[in-house]
């Protein structure tokens, strides 16, 4: 993970369903804030390349065609959504459609950038902490932070870290504290500590202990 900086390059991932407008939102708001250059990546499914009987050239085309289909429905239905944000930016030029899996997709092109930051949707159908397999796969191997943006995008007031005093959760509370700086918001830290159980009087025991750190503001 990068030390805490502003973002330079913003990487949203979008989807056929619209499940991601709100990061949208949120991304567009984050641009506009912290200076940044904004890409939008949706991962199309095209046919693939070992289908009988046809050529490269006629796949080639089928390509191209689900490729235009898809940016057209994708423009088609984010354009109402952000004016009706109020959010204001060059859609079409920060727009890509791209062919492949969406999590191998968004990786490839955040490398690229480089990505300072990723946001995602949530799915509409699953609980709060299951990201769904895109989520996880850029959870856990994207170079870079990842926002997973579930609701309407409200001002940013407070911002909670958890932390296990390790050298990762140092570089997300310096994360934390250089995105609250910018946006007047306080920081909460809080660690949560999960002893093994023991065998007590017959019975097994076992506690969670909380430490709510306290807040910091900018």
């Amino acid at each position: 993970m990068k030390p805490a900086h502003l973002f330079h390059n913003i990487l949203v991932g979008i989807d056929e369903q619209g499940l991601a407008t709100q990061a949208v939102v949120r991304a567009a708001a984050l641009a506009k804030e912290f200076g940044s250059r904004l890409t939008l990546v949706q991962a199309v499914e095209v046919p693939p390349p070992l289908w009988l009987g046809i050529d490269e050239q006629e796949l080639a085309g089928m390509h191209a065609s689900a490729l235009a289909r898809a940016r057209q429905a994708t423009l088609e239905r984010l354009e109402p959504a952000l004016r009706e944000a109020s959010v204001e930016f060059d859609l079409e030029d920060s727009l890509r459609i791209c062919p492949g899996h969406p999590a191998k997709v968004l990786l490839k092109r955040a490398a690229e950038l480089p990505a300072d930051l990723i946001l995602l949707g949530s799915h509409a159908r699953r609980s709060a902490l299951d990201f769904g397999r895109t989520g996880r796969a850029l959870l856990s191997r994207a170079c870079c932070p990842v926002w997973i943006q579930p609701e309407a995008a409200t001002p940013i007031r407070s911002i909670l870290v958890g932390t296990d005093f390790s050298e990762h959760s140092r570089e997300a509370l310096d994360q934390a504290h250089a995105l609250a700086s910018q946006l007047g918001a306080s920081v909460h830290v809080l660690h949560c500590h999960a002893p093994q159980p023991v065998l007590a009087h017959g019975y097994l025991a076992g506690a969670i202990f909380v430490t709510f750190m306290g807040a910091e503001t900018p």
